[in-house]
């Protein structure tokens, strides 16, 4: 379920796939904070 989430918002950007709940400096944020989470 989130490589689908990824890829929808890598292919749309932050905010059109989120309609705006997401900024790029959000996405970012969060995405570093997963990986990190995570162990990737």
């Amino acid at each position: 379920m989130m490589s689908s989430i990824y890829a929808r918002i890598e292919r749309k950007g932050p905010q059109a796939a989120t309609r705006g709940v997401l900024t790029a400096q959000v996405w970012d944020y969060l995405r570093r904070a997963f990986a990190i989470g995570f162990g990737a």
